[in-house]
């Protein structure tokens, strides 16, 4: 009996490890997407007639070197001018820092980012 309980306390250890370990990785993807956001927001050139703070989103594509395949917007604005050149800045921010091997194939060979001017 003594032994299942230890056995079970080791499984409990071990799942424990995995999840701290799986949300330190996640916080580390997190820092990388943040680069990312912050590199492309640095060349945004907001349309002056913008208002309120609209919402677009792109799926953005990368390979292996932080090069940019393809890019596509998964949900307008509403303001034309806006999305393009949200687009635009992503296109003219590449190459981004992301990670290597698995991390990069498992968060950043395709994936969801999200722009409003007032963050």
């Amino acid at each position: 009996k003594k032994l299942l309980e230890m056995e079970k306390a080791a499984e409990a250890k071990a799942a424990a490890e995995k999840a701290a370990a799986e949300r330190a990785r996640a916080s580390e993807m997190q820092k990388y997407v943040s680069g990312i956001q912050s590199k492309v927001w640095a060349g945004v050139r907001l349309p002056g007639d913008l208002q309120g703070n609209p919402e677009a989103e792109f799926v953005v594509s990368l390979l292996p070197g932080g090069e940019l395949l393809n890019v596509t917007m998964r949900k307008s604005s509403g303001n034309a001018a806006y999305d393009a050149a949200v687009e635009r800045a992503i296109r003219q921010a590449q190459p981004f820092t992301v990670p290597s091997g698995d991390d990069f194939q498992r968060y950043f060979r395709q994936f969801p980012m999200t722009f409003r001017p007032q963050r």
